[in-house]
């Protein structure tokens, strides 16, 4: 783990424990005398990495919630049909859970379909007051309360300015994009608003299924210097087939986080999930303990991570500039 990446983490956890102490704890009798039943629906399968999940059951461990002795969970997941979260959003409702945990702008907007009287905290959302499920970020009202992802302008003028410098005269960005995920558009958009301003074409090109991930970096690599893959679930899940692909036709790409250079991936660039997982744990238990979710503010993203891979850049001829590395969280050599 690199310097920068270690202070990251040391901040997520002072911030996260810091958060902790502002809710009184229950003795361990008062969190005994009641099993709660917590509702988890998450995109992909259970072995998904992206979103480090793991992050949120360690939280609520360390803050007296126990899996087996006061928690029962009912899991359930989409994988890549993202179609399914209404009806495992029903079934969380018959289920009578006392609490529903989910994540994306689709998994919020089912769960509050399906229930205006359960809570609901939701792991990244993209706007949810243009999405309609809060009234503000301040005061979201209603059962609805979370973390927002925000890809904001920042996060696309990042995005281009780190492939710029890697690549000398680009004039041409793909951005791969998942054609059903509506919470993604303004991410397009902002990165076609940036890029005109920095002379780049760009070219969005959508996918409905994993299926169609070979011919979707085909066609990037035939039209672009480079590509964008933004963060969404079907990529996540699939991010080994999306970066060796993507590797396989030379073509440079950025990612929204960090397990894609794990894999193989030439950078990422975005918030850290498991700054939102672990928001997400303290917010849960805030509203087990009484809480109202409607008065819990939607929280912004405050930790940006930056990885790149040197193994990947020379296989792709590339020499990252002293200004990258200097400036990443993370280097992979």
């Amino acid at each position: 783990m690199t310097r920068r990446l270690l202070v990251s983490a040391l901040a997520f956890q002072f911030a996260s424990g810091f958060a902790a102490l502002l809710t009184p704890l229950a003795s361990a009798a008062d969190l005994s005398e009641k099993v709660v039943h917590l509702g988890f629906v998450f995109p992909g399968g259970p072995g998904n990495p992206g979103m480090m999940n793991e992050v949120f059951w360690a939280r609520l461990h360390t803050l007296g919630w126990e899996e087996g002795r006061n928690l029962n969970v009912e899991r359930r997941y989409t994988r890549d049909d993202m179609d399914a979260f209404p009806g495992f959003m029903a079934e969380m409702v018959q289920q009578n859970v006392d609490i529903i945990v989910t994540t994306t702008t689709r998994g919020a907007l089912a769960a509050k379909k399906a229930t205006d009287k359960i809570p609901i905290v939701v792991h990244y959302m993209n706007d949810p007051v243009a999405a309609g499920l809060v009234s503000s970020f301040a005061h979201p009202g209603g059962n609805l309360t979370g973390m927002t992802s925000q890809f904001g302008e920042g996060i696309a003028a990042k995005s281009l300015e780190l492939l710029q410098d890697a690549i000398p005269k680009l004039s041409n960005v793909a951005i791969l994009s998942n054609a059903n995920n509506p919470g993604i558009r303004k991410a397009e958009d902002l990165i076609g608003t940036v890029a005109r301003a920095r002379s780049v074409k760009t070219t969005v090109l959508r996918l409905q299924a994993a299926s169609e991930i070979d011919r979707s970096v085909q066609r990037a690599r035939q039209l672009a210097q480079a590509v964008i893959v933004l963060p969404d679930p079907l990529f996540i899940e699939h991010h080994d087939r999306v970066v060796a692909t993507v590797n396989r036709v030379n073509l440079p790409a950025i990612y929204g986080y960090r397990l894609f250079v794990v894999a193989g991936g030439l950078m990422s660039y975005g918030p850290n999930p498991a700054e939102a997982w672990g928001q997400a744990a303290v917010y849960v238990d805030k509203i087990l303990r009484g809480a109202n979710a409607g008065e819990l503010p939607i929280v912004q993203p405050t930790q940006f991570l930056f990885a790149v891979n040197l193994k990947t850049a020379k296989a792709l001829g590339l020499t990252f500039p002293e200004s990258i590395l200097l400036r990443a969280d993370e280097v992979i050599r």
